[in-house]
């Protein structure tokens, strides 16, 4: 029961998904628009520049990004519907990553590669493998990263994996600068066994990875370049408000993934979901502006403005609760499983993800907490339980449908 009903989940969600989203590449308007063509322009200082200070000077954002595309124009020669289909392809091998990821983590493996497919089955994630923007690359190369350094560290002692590690999360950090925080998280590994070996291992790797971005950001003298229009500062850490809406938005993912082990989960902890729901709803009160819209190239067509205002509240307020619910959820599981490095480095290593929208002042997007989602697949994995097919079902169809909305409105 329990094979067949995880074959249904792993072997066709996640491919049905992958598939619509390419259907959905080719018939939408071959055009960039919205933060896609913003980024994509920044190829074209590649092209004048070349690999130089100066392309790194005036690049707005992610040099990585750029250069990338760069790269791959003999292969799409600017074409847009080219340039989405690699977006598309660098998903598919972040996917194959996590795959490999989990048969260096899992004891049994079986539809490992299946399963890691349900990538495209979370909520909004049509956005990053549709448009050609920073996210794909970026959790590209931290899926390596994270890949490599677990894959070091099962292994005892593999230098080589070690270095490529920290050169890969020096991509990422220079694809999206906020992953410069994901450095911390393997730290850990100085309290567990072979104190000092590990501290070898540490130390190749933040050389590595600093030796890529460091140079970056002496260019910059600062972790953004002077005409970025991306603000990251501490201005909203006493409010706090999107670090909330990331954490409800990954319990969202979170139940999508492993309904059934959640609602088990919460079933044996009962007695502090009341708990929980006032936290929630006390801090959504305590928080400035206190609300927001999802869905927001859809409800403004259906809804007048005061019913919208009254949507967003009630939205940021369950979003706060579940959010409260995600922390509990992962302190839990930290708890127990502390003593095993690999369960503690993902469960660290998705909360300082969760947290980085908090510096970024300027807006909140579902696709920041979804940058976890490759963490969260491997976190997952070993956590699944039969689900009924209905459910199932309902599940699939929901997630579908938000990503098919969150794509298809950008374009009316």
């Amino acid at each position: 029961m329990f094979s067949a009903t995880l074959n249904t989940l792993t072997k066709n969600l996640g491919l049905v998904s992958a598939i619509v989203l390419l259907i959905v590449i080719c018939l939408l308007p071959h055009i960039t628009i919205w933060d896609e063509e913003w980024y994509m322009k920044c190829v074209y200082y590649a092209q004048e520049y070349g690999l130089t200070s100066k392309f790194i000077r005036n690049d707005p954002a992610a040099p990585m990004h750029a250069l990338i595309y760069y790269a791959l124009l003999p292969l799409t020669h600017g074409n847009v519907i080219g340039t989405r289909i690699i977006n598309f392809s660098m998903c598919i091998a972040t996917c194959f990553i996590i795959y490999k990821t989990i048969k260096v983590t899992s004891v049994t493996s079986n539809n490992a590669f299946s399963y890691s497919l349900l990538l495209f089955s979370i909520p909004s994630f049509f956005v990053i493998g549709f448009f050609a923007i920073t996210e794909a690359p970026c959790l590209l190369f931290y899926s390596i990263s994270v890949f490599l350094f677990l894959k070091a560290v099962t292994s005892g002692n593999n230098i080589l994996a070690v270095i490529l590690s920290g050169i890969f999360i020096g991509f990422a950090i220079i694809t999206r600068q906020l992953f410069l925080l994901c450095i911390f998280p393997p730290m850990v590994l100085i309290f567990y066994k072979g104190l000092f070996k590990n501290l070898g291992m540490l130390a190749l790797f933040v050389i590595a990875g600093f030796a890529v971005c460091t140079p970056v950001f002496f260019i910059w003298q600062d972790i953004v370049p002077t005409n970025s229009g991306i603000h990251h500062s501490l201005a909203d850490f006493l409010t706090g408000k999107h670090l909330f809406l990331s954490f409800g938005y990954s319990f969202f993912y979170f139940m999508c993934l492993a309904p059934i082990y959640l609602y088990d989960f919460f079933k044996q902890h009962k007695k502090w979901i009341p708990v929980l729901i006032a936290l929630g709803i006390l801090c959504s009160f305590l928080v400035k502006s206190p609300e927001f819209l999802p869905m927001s190239g859809l409800l403004p067509r259906l809804f007048s403005l005061q019913v919208l205002t009254i949507i967003a509240r009630i939205y940021f307020l369950i979003t706060c609760v579940l959010a409260f619910f995600l922390v509990y959820f992962l302190a839990h599981e930290f708890i127990q499983n502390r003593h095993d490095f690999t369960q503690v480095f993902l469960i660290l290593s998705m909360f300082v993800i969760l947290c980085t929208p908090i510096l970024i002042s300027s807006q909140f997007s579902s696709r920041y907490p979804l940058q976890s989602a490759p963490l969260m697949l491997v976190f997952c994995y070993t956590r699944l339980k039969p689900v009924n097919i209905k459910l199932q079902a309902l599940i699939f169809s929901i997630t579908i449908i938000i990503n098919l909305i969150s794509v298809v409105t950008f374009f009316n």
